[in-house]
């Protein structure tokens, strides 16, 4: 399992530079357009990831809470066959839709302030949480995940920066989008040259 623990903080600390470099600099309206009706903005992409990492959190600590007496070695990692086909359909670029479950779905008046704050908070709460886990069983149940086929730990922390990633790559079609409202920031971003 250290290698997924290692991946997992690598991918927090590569998610929050880029919400530093990439997300920061833009303004409020941009955060909040949309590029067609009935899809999400960015704060509102930003707020899904957000709400999924504050629903899986307390429940890895829990499992991991209940698991002290497992921690007797480093145990295989191995996913059920269903949990490794929806983790590879998680991966971007999108080829599979998915619905988001409603528990997580954005909130209907996302406040971009509060969804910027979050995001470095919550991933530092996330790596917090697991990087001491190396020596726990990685089939450990997870109950109530709300992502089926998926409820072990060792899937639900693969889920988690899988469906980051996906929703980042979600992030980066609405930037690079031609009809992206004042994509050339007028503020500028220290070592970014491109604008893009």
């Amino acid at each position: 399992m250290s290698w997924l623990v290692e991946g997992c903080l690598f991918q927090v600390q590569a998610s929050n530079d880029w919400l530093e470099r990439r997300i920061l600099p833009l303004s409020v309206d941009q955060l909040r357009w949309r590029p067609r009706s009935g899809r999400w903005s960015i704060a509102a992409c930003l707020n899904h990831l957000n709400r999924t990492f504050g629903f899986y959190l307390p429940k890895i600590q829990d499992a991991l809470h209940g698991d002290r007496h497992m921690k007797n070695g480093e145990h295989q990692l191995r996913f059920a066959e269903s949990e490794e086909k929806f983790l590879r359909q998680m991966e971007p670029p999108i080829v599979v839709p998915m619905n988001a479950p409603s528990v997580v779905l954005p909130g209907s008046a996302v406040d971009p302030d509060e969804v910027v704050d979050q995001f470095p908070y919550l991933r530092t709460r996330f790596a917090d949480t697991i990087r001491w886990i190396t020596d726990v069983d990685a089939g450990l149940s997870i109950p109530g995940s709300i992502h089926p086929p998926v409820e072990s730990l060792g899937g639900v922390i693969a889920l988690l920066v899988a469906h980051e990633r996906r929703h980042l790559w979600q992030i980066q079609q609405i930037l690079s989008a031609s009809n992206f409202r004042d994509y050339r920031i007028a503020k500028p971003v220290p070592g970014d040259s491109s604008g893009q």
